[in-house]
Protein backbone atom coordinates (compact mmCIF):
# COMPACT_ATOMS: atom_id res chain seq x y z
CA UNK A 1 0.00 0.00 0.00
CA UNK A 2 1.45 3.42 -0.95
CA UNK A 3 2.43 5.72 1.88
CA UNK A 4 0.77 9.16 1.68
CA UNK A 5 3.97 10.94 2.71
CA UNK A 6 6.00 9.44 -0.16
CA UNK A 7 5.55 10.72 -3.72
CA UNK A 8 6.00 8.17 -6.48
CA UNK A 9 7.43 9.55 -9.71
CA UNK A 10 7.25 7.26 -12.72
CA UNK A 11 9.81 7.92 -15.47
CA UNK A 12 8.76 6.39 -18.76
CA UNK A 13 11.59 5.44 -21.13
CA UNK A 14 14.31 7.46 -19.38
CA UNK A 15 17.52 7.87 -21.32
CA UNK A 16 20.81 7.95 -19.44
CA UNK A 17 20.90 11.75 -19.18
CA UNK A 18 17.36 12.06 -17.84
CA UNK A 19 17.95 9.23 -15.38
CA UNK A 20 21.18 10.86 -14.13
CA UNK A 21 19.50 14.24 -13.75
CA UNK A 22 16.52 12.95 -11.80
CA UNK A 23 18.56 10.58 -9.63
CA UNK A 24 20.92 13.46 -8.74
CA UNK A 25 17.92 15.53 -7.70
CA UNK A 26 16.24 12.66 -5.81
CA UNK A 27 19.31 11.83 -3.68
CA UNK A 28 18.35 14.57 -1.24
CA UNK A 29 14.60 13.81 -1.32
CA UNK A 30 13.62 11.05 1.12
CA UNK A 31 9.94 11.89 0.40
CA UNK A 32 10.18 10.67 -3.19
CA UNK A 33 10.67 7.41 -5.06
CA UNK A 34 11.70 7.24 -8.70
CA UNK A 35 10.44 4.31 -10.75
CA UNK A 36 11.89 3.87 -14.26
CA UNK A 37 9.43 2.13 -16.59
CA UNK A 38 10.11 0.72 -20.04
CA UNK A 39 6.70 -0.91 -20.58
CA UNK A 40 5.35 -0.88 -24.12
CA UNK A 41 2.04 -2.74 -23.88
CA UNK A 42 -1.19 -1.00 -22.98
CA UNK A 43 -1.82 -3.05 -19.80
CA UNK A 44 1.77 -2.68 -18.58
CA UNK A 45 1.66 1.10 -19.07
CA UNK A 46 -1.66 1.30 -17.23
CA UNK A 47 -0.26 -0.79 -14.36
CA UNK A 48 2.74 1.56 -13.98
CA UNK A 49 0.54 4.66 -14.03
CA UNK A 50 -1.94 3.42 -11.41
CA UNK A 51 0.38 3.88 -8.45
CA UNK A 52 2.00 7.10 -9.64
CA UNK A 53 1.62 10.56 -8.23
CA UNK A 54 3.54 12.10 -11.09
CA UNK A 55 4.59 10.87 -14.55
CA UNK A 56 7.54 12.15 -16.59
CA UNK A 57 7.83 10.69 -20.09
CA UNK A 58 11.06 10.90 -22.05
CA UNK A 59 10.25 11.51 -25.73
CA UNK A 60 13.87 12.04 -26.77
CA UNK A 61 14.37 8.72 -28.57
CA UNK A 62 10.89 7.36 -29.35
CA UNK A 63 8.32 10.11 -29.68
CA UNK A 64 5.51 7.81 -30.86
CA UNK A 65 5.84 5.45 -27.90
CA UNK A 66 6.13 8.40 -25.54
CA UNK A 67 2.87 9.84 -26.89
CA UNK A 68 1.12 6.51 -26.25
CA UNK A 69 2.20 6.61 -22.60
CA UNK A 70 1.33 10.32 -22.47
CA UNK A 71 -2.22 9.70 -23.70
CA UNK A 72 -2.77 6.92 -21.15
CA UNK A 73 -1.36 9.01 -18.33
CA UNK A 74 -3.68 11.88 -19.25
CA UNK A 75 -6.64 9.54 -19.05
CA UNK A 76 -5.74 8.14 -15.61
CA UNK A 77 -3.93 11.00 -13.89
CA UNK A 78 -4.70 14.19 -15.81
CA UNK A 79 -2.60 16.84 -17.50
CA UNK A 80 -1.39 18.59 -14.35
CA UNK A 81 0.73 15.63 -13.23
CA UNK A 82 1.78 14.30 -16.65
CA UNK A 83 4.92 15.85 -18.15
CA UNK A 84 6.92 15.19 -21.30
CA UNK A 85 10.70 15.65 -21.34
CA UNK A 86 12.82 15.74 -24.48
CA UNK A 87 16.31 16.65 -25.57
CA UNK A 88 15.31 16.50 -29.24
CA UNK A 89 12.30 18.29 -30.65
CA UNK A 90 10.00 16.20 -32.80
CA UNK A 91 7.53 17.70 -35.25
CA UNK A 92 4.25 18.45 -33.53
CA UNK A 93 5.43 17.35 -30.07
CA UNK A 94 5.26 20.74 -28.38
CA UNK A 95 1.85 21.57 -29.82
CA UNK A 96 0.44 18.13 -28.91
CA UNK A 97 1.66 18.29 -25.32
CA UNK A 98 0.66 21.89 -24.69
CA UNK A 99 -2.78 21.45 -26.29
CA UNK A 100 -3.50 18.90 -23.60
CA UNK A 101 -2.42 21.30 -20.84
CA UNK A 102 0.76 19.49 -19.82
CA UNK A 103 4.30 20.74 -19.44
CA UNK A 104 7.03 20.06 -21.97
CA UNK A 105 10.49 20.12 -20.42
CA UNK A 106 13.46 20.74 -22.70
CA UNK A 107 16.59 19.09 -21.44
CA UNK A 108 19.09 18.59 -20.19
CA UNK A 109 18.07 20.49 -17.05
CA UNK A 110 20.04 21.56 -13.99
CA UNK A 111 19.29 20.41 -10.44
CA UNK A 112 17.89 23.88 -9.73
CA UNK A 113 15.40 23.54 -12.59
CA UNK A 114 14.44 20.04 -11.49
CA UNK A 115 13.91 21.29 -7.93
CA UNK A 116 11.63 24.07 -9.21
CA UNK A 117 9.71 21.65 -11.43
CA UNK A 118 9.22 19.01 -8.73
CA UNK A 119 8.25 21.60 -6.08
CA UNK A 120 5.51 22.81 -8.42
CA UNK A 121 4.46 19.28 -9.42
CA UNK A 122 4.29 18.05 -5.81
CA UNK A 123 2.12 21.04 -4.84
CA UNK A 124 -0.26 20.03 -7.64
CA UNK A 125 -0.20 16.42 -6.38
CA UNK A 126 -1.08 17.58 -2.89
CA UNK A 127 -3.96 19.74 -4.15
CA UNK A 128 -5.25 16.77 -6.15
CA UNK A 129 -5.13 14.54 -3.05
CA UNK A 130 -7.00 17.13 -0.99
CA UNK A 131 -9.74 17.39 -3.64
CA UNK A 132 -10.13 13.60 -3.66
CA UNK A 133 -10.58 13.61 0.13
CA UNK A 134 -13.28 16.31 -0.08
CA UNK A 135 -15.19 14.58 -2.90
Amino acid sequence: MPRPDIREVVLFYPGKRLARQVVAWARVRPDCTIEPVFARSFPAIQHAIRGADLVVIDATRDCAQAMDAFSQSLTYLGSAVTTVYTETMHEGLELFVRQHGSLLLLGPMSEVLWESYFDHAFRVCEEKRLWKQVA
